[in-house]
């Protein structure tokens, strides 16, 4: 139906001659699938996204200006998800970066180590606008970096006591089977964990 460009590509880039268009597809977008300034309140960040040195045979999958001419209530939900997911992505490409601080934490007890991790996000960038597409999703999806702890602030050499500890036992779960995007992506890098 013409709404978004070439879809046999796996370029994550578009050329500098497409720098204009890209800047007024996302203010298409914003306009069409209400990702408006509450959501994306940026100027879109273009150059993060252009690099003709890695577009080979054709830049990457950008919404076309056909969803302006008001045919998306044709599509069917398939159809309009993935138009969503499409313009979404261009829009999380051209956001601020999301920054946020790592604090690792070892312990030792008992001659043994133990460590956790965990997160404090400082500006939440392209995330503010994933997090409103999965708000639109009907399963809600949690990504699992959102669900890492925040630890406590704590100072180097600190000791503790009357720490209390449990022994809780879990199962292994075996790998995932390939989607057509993870087995793409290890046929492309196939040897590199071999030794």
């Amino acid at each position: 139906k013409k709404l978004v460009t070439y879809p046999r590509t796996d370029s994550q880039f578009l050329t500098d001659d497409m720098a204009g268009t890209a800047e007024n597809m996302v203010a298409l977008i914003q306009s069409q699938f209400g990702f408006g300034s509450s959501v994306y309140p940026w100027n879109p960040d273009i150059k993060r996204v252009i690099n003709n040195s890695k577009v080979t045979d054709h830049h990457a999958i950008i919404p076309t200006v056909e969803i302006g001419k008001g045919h998306l209530t044709e599509l069917s939900q398939g159809e309009k998800d993935i138009l969503i997911l499409i313009a979404q992505r261009l829009l999380c490409a051209t956001a601020p970066r999301h920054i946020y601080m790592e604090t690792r934490i070892t312990a030792e007890c008992a001659g043994t180590d133990f460590s956790s991790k965990g997160k404090t996000v400082t500006e939440n960038g392209w995330k503010s606008v994933e997090a409103a597409f999965r708000r639109t999703l009907k399963n809600k999806e949690q990504d699992a970096s959102e669900n890492e702890p925040e630890l406590p602030v704590v100072n180097e050499g600190q000791f503790f006591t009357g720490v209390q500890a449990s022994i809780t036992d879990h199962f292994t779960t075996p790998p995932k089977p390939y989607t057509e995007d993870t087995l793409l992506s290890a046929m492309e890098t196939a040897g590199k964990s071999v030794d």
